[in-house]
């Protein structure tokens, strides 16, 4: 039998991102990238047009977490997420992330979700992208 996601995603084969049997509960993930130089606007208008959200199965968790997601000092951003793939963001990195960020760090995490502090990530690519909404 091959893993699915639940939810809005059901009958999504996951098999066919690397996922095995163990991660069909999904993993948390904190991760540190640094967004690419003269990308902000182009990935915001992805993000707020449907496109990455419609994607699946993870455009609704692309997006969920980049809207939770922070600017830390020196400008790395920072979020957490949820993920099915092994390795870790193999799809999301494949689909998404790699267009629009390089130098990843990304490290399970045990418990709850830790409360990350920093500048809104999601507001920052507003104003840059010149939106109020």
């Amino acid at each position: 039998m091959k893993p699915h996601m639940g939810g809005g995603e059901k009958g999504f084969d996951l098999s066919s991102i690397g996922m095995t049997d163990v991660q069909s509960k999904g993993m948390r993930y904190r991760v540190q990238a640094k967004l690419k130089p003269g990308v902000g606007s182009t990935f915001y208008r992805k993000l707020t047009d449907g496109s990455i959200e419609q994607q699946k199965p993870d455009g609704r968790e692309i997006l969920a977490s980049m809207q939770r997601a922070v600017v830390l000092e020196g400008g790395t951003i920072a979020w957490t997420e949820t993920c099915y793939c092994d390795p870790p963001l193999k799809h999301e990195r494949g689909t998404v992330y790699d267009s629009f960020f390089d130098e990843f760090v990304t490290e399970p995490l045990e418990g709850d979700a830790p409360n990350l502090e920093g500048a809104s990530f999601w507001e920052r690519l507003q104003v840059r992208s010149g939106s109020s909404g």
